[in-house]
């Protein structure tokens, strides 16, 4: 398995580039490099993994006004655990300014 790598990670996440987004650039900068390749959202995944991968699924109902959502999630555990629990996604703010942005870039907490 690949080691991460944080220092590109930072970079892509300091230009608030999505994967996808940073994948177009590598491509258009080895187009004019005289390199073309073939980078994409998968690929830069592989470069931001951080650690395990763990699968499940959340069903969710939207509310009348579509400014949140509630439900339950179920998935596993390293240890083969089942774990349950609820689910909120609640719209927040519609801004994409940098400022913005720089609100939300915090680590989540236990509780959130």
């Amino acid at each position: 398995m690949a080691i991460p790598n944080s220092a590109l990670r930072a970079v892509r996440m300091g230009l608030l580039m999505s994967q996808d987004d940073f994948a177009r650039a590598v491509r258009e900068a080895g187009n004019r490099a005289g390199r073309p390749n073939n980078a994409n959202k998968r690929l830069v995944r592989r470069w931001d993994y951080r650690g395990a991968r763990y699968h499940g699924a959340v069903q969710l109902l939207v509310e009348p006004t579509g400014r949140r959502m509630a439900g339950k999630g179920v998935g596993f555990g390293k240890d083969f655990d089942i774990n349950t629990g609820p689910w909120t996604l609640t719209f927040e703010d519609a801004s994409t300014t940098k400022a913005t942005l720089a609100s939300y870039d915090r680590k989540p907490t236990a509780d959130s």
